[in-house]
Order: C-alpha cells, then structure tokens, then sequence
C-alpha cells in the first residue's frame, strides 16, 4: 500500500492511512532531514553551530544535533562507532521545556538505547 501524501482541509497534509501532517510539521521534518545529511556527510567533523557535545553522559561520545525553526528548538541526540558510522538516538523539542529536565531525559532515554543495542557502541551493524 503506497503512502501518498494528499491534501485535507486547509492546511494540514493525510497519508493514506489518516495521519494529519501539519505544512509547519512537513517543514520541521525537513530541516531535521537536512541537519541529519548534514551529519552524514561530515561525520565526526561537523562541529558548532550544527552539533555539540553531550558533557553530563556516561558515553563520551554522546553529541546532539541542533536544529532551530522559528518557535522549534529541536535535540537530536546521536553518537558515532568505532567504525565512524553515525546512531541517531532520540530527540525532542526543547522550545518551552527547562533544559535541566529536559537533557536529563532525553540523556538517560540515549543512554538506555546504547545499553539495549551494544552494537551502537561496537561498531557492528544492527
């Protein structure tokens, strides 16, 4: 079954199987997707404004992914192998949130992904 996105209403785009997707949500999606190739093509290189380190982490080598669109402050957590290939975690929209609570969570989610699949941080495929 292809999922094609078709219009509804006024703003908001539907897959076939009913999820409503805002143009803001379509364009937040995008950005994300761009920092994502961003990473991709520099790897463990791409330094600030994009990524920055993770210091309050048991893995030193937990970073986040920046993403700013208007009122969205967007955290994607990620951490490169010993082969350099890049683990997108887990991420969230800061905008509004303390940011104490908020990278406590998003850093002990992060953390317990890493422990589940032992292989991010061998450098095996999943």
């Amino acid at each position: 079954m292809s999922q094609t996105l078709k219009p509804m209403g006024n703003d908001p785009l539907t897959l076939s199987n009913e999820l409503a997707i805002t143009t803001k949500q379509l364009i937040s999606f995008a950005l994300i997707n761009a920092k994502v190739i961003l990473l991709s093509e520099f790897g463990p290189h791409l330094g600030r404004p994009y990524v920055d380190a993770i210091h309050c982490s048991k893995y030193k080598n937990l970073k986040e992914l920046r993403i700013k669109y208007k009122n969205a402050i967007f955290r994607v957590l990620f951490c490169f192998d010993r082969s350099r290939n890049g683990w997108l975690l887990i991420g969230g929209n800061k905008k509004g949130k303390n940011n104490e609570p908020f990278y406590e969570k998003l850093i002990d989610l992060a953390e317990k992904i890493i422990e589940r699949y032992p292989e991010i941080m061998e450098g095996k495929d999943a």
